[in-house]
């Protein structure tokens, strides 16, 4: 049976050819065929169709009506043909998990809300997430190691594509006994003279360069007492009373326990937190994940859609 399938869109594709080309020699070319077997390979296509597709004239190769009508099947046959390969190759390629990384705030906050809209389209899916601060993360997508990252990222290289995910606002964590805790607004310079948790630049490089800026910008200059790998890192300092820090936090504002946000006066240009992934390596888990997030964060991001080919 498979070598009866076989042959049968070999001789499609031969019809096509011929009938694109309108002429055997060309289309034999074209195919890597000499003209003899082409032309046998026709005559066979006739004879199980019982129907001449072809007619030779003295200007050429021309379609019987015949032809002109089974020529859009032939489109159509080989195109379902084209679907069915590629499908069955990404079924064999997704044979694994979804491969995640995200940063430990976005596990915290991000993910418990994703993971269910994801389930949603693709309740048979696997996912296997590691927690990953590292910016250069990106890497790993680019490489082909991981489907997609969530980290908070302000641009990816031309063969990555990026969705960033939640409006944030910035203040200032502060214990919730601390003296400032009930302040409308603060402005940097008032939080010179507190003990300050930052991002490590070497995790978070630019939410630590962003404050730098900030602070340059305010006319004063960023001095800390501690550093943190996460976001969540801070505010476990800031809630046990050892440190005040600059956070982002999407709104509406979730309780932390311990710590009182107040907003900040000056402008702080943290990088957004976004979904990277590799446009070239999209199949329908990823397709399905980037639609999970773009409907459950109401973005508007270049998701290519399955009608329009992301699969070819």
């Amino acid at each position: 049976m498979r070598a009866v399938a076989t042959m049968e869109l070999r001789l499609v594709r031969s019809f096509v050819a011929v009938a694109e080309e309108l002429s055997f020699s060309r289309a034999a070319t074209r195919l890597g065929l000499s003209q003899p077997p082409l032309t046998r390979q026709i005559q066979s296509l006739e004879a199980d169709l019982g129907q001449q597709l072809f007619r030779r004239g003295s200007r050429g190769v021309e379609l019987t009506s015949a032809g002109e009508v089974i020529l859009s099947e032939a489109y159509r046959l080989l195109e379902q043909s084209r679907r069915f390969v590629e499908t069955a190759r990404l079924a064999t390629a997704r044979a694994r998990p979804l491969r995640l990384a995200c940063s430990a705030s976005a596990l915290t906050d991000v993910v418990p809300i994703l993971i269910p809209a994801y389930r949603m389209l693709r309740p048979m899916a696997s996912l296997e997430i590691t927690e990953c601060n590292r910016a250069l993360v990106v890497n790993d997508v680019a490489d082909g190691q991981l489907d997609v990252a969530l980290v908070r990222i302000a641009a990816v290289p031309d063969t990555l594509s990026m969705m960033p995910l939640v409006n944030e606002k910035i203040f200032v964590a502060l214990p919730s006994h601390h003296d400032l805790a009930k302040s409308d607004t603060l402005s940097l310079d008032r939080l010179l003279d507190l003990d300050l948790a930052v991002p490590s630049g070497r995790a978070l490089p630019g939410y630590h360069m962003a404050l730098e800026i900030a602070f340059l910008a305010a006319g004063c200059h960023l001095h800390y007492l501690h550093q943190c790998e996460t976001i969540s890192s801070l505010l476990n300092l800031v809630a046990s009373g050892l440190a005040s820090a600059v956070v982002p936090r999407k709104l509406p504002l979730t309780t932390v326990e311990g710590v009182a946000f107040v907003p900040l006066k000056d402008t702080v240009r943290l990088p957004r937190l976004a979904l990277v992934w590799a446009p070239a390596r999209v199949d329908a888990d990823i397709h399905a994940f980037l639609q999970a997030a773009k409907r459950t964060f109401s973005v508007e991001p270049a998701i290519p859609s399955l009608e329009s080919g992301f699969l070819s």
